[in-house]
């Protein structure tokens, strides 16, 4: 094993497990470090927020930081089946393919699926991976990530149809709107004849963690009152399963 990752998880194990902030020597002589090593770690884990220091009296403590990502990863795990009612009745209202998805290494994955019960429908299954830059979920996602890390999580900007958007200062004011909407639209950028709206959901403390989403062929979503009734039921669907999860807002009507 990488022995500074090690070192790093123990001293993090040692404060979550401690009743009061340590100083570097407590830490040092808990895990058998040397002072200047232990004062090392707890340094860049205070750098990056994960650790808190008491400068009038030296000593260290977490943050809430890894409580939030615990609570983040719980409900990822649990979000499936928080989720799956409220995408019924959406696709009961509309009749069209709804679907879950969560970032993974630069890709949505689809984590929940509801088939839409029109005969003429778009299609997703459950594990099936899409890019992020040319599908409503993966732009639902994408907007509220860090824009410094744009370049990681579409690494090529590749081109699926004459739609698909392959710029990233194109993608970044593409970006910027869906944040300005609360909604992400896509016509024909993944399958030409495939258009999608999608809308984030979080969590209790307020990260987002997915993105629910509705699939219909490109012809259904043309039209401007059908676009703008998809986004509306969208939204709604997105905030109330966000409130299942804890995050109390304005729940739209």
């Amino acid at each position: 094993m990488e022995k500074t990752v090690v070192k790093v998880l123990k001293v993090i194990e040692t404060l979550a497990a401690a009743k009061q902030p340590l100083g570097v020597t407590a830490v040092a002589n808990e895990l058998g470090f040397t002072k200047s090593n232990a004062h090392r770690l707890l340094n860049t884990l205070t750098q990056l927020g994960y650790v808190k220091r008491h400068d009038e009296l030296g000593q260290y403590e977490l943050t809430p930081k890894l409580w939030r990502i615990g609570v983040a990863v719980i409900s990822r795990m649990d979000i499936s089946r928080v989720a799956l009612p409220h995408m019924r009745v959406l696709e009961e209202a509309t009749e069209e393919s709804v679907n879950l998805a969560v970032l993974d290494n630069g890709e949505v994955v689809y984590v929940a699926a509801v088939q839409g019960s029109n005969p003429v429908r778009a299609f997703i299954r459950v594990g099936d991976r899409r890019p992020t830059h040319c599908t409503a979920t993966g732009k639902a996602l994408l907007a509220y990530q860090p824009d410094v890390l744009l370049p990681k999580y579409c690494r090529k900007l590749q081109r699926y149809t004459t739609h698909t958007i392959t710029s990233f200062e194109k993608l970044r004011r593409e970006l910027a709107l869906v944040r300005k909407r609360g909604y992400s639209m896509t016509s024909g950028e993944w399958r030409e004849n495939v258009g999608g709206v999608a809308a984030p959901i979080r969590s209790g403390t307020g990260e987002i963690v997915a993105a629910v989403g509705l699939m219909s062929p490109l012809e259904r979503l043309k039209v401007g009152s059908t676009r703008s009734q998809a986004a509306k039921a969208i939204l709604h669907c997105a905030a109330k399963i966000s409130a299942d999860l804890g995050y109390h807002d304005h729940i739209s009507k």
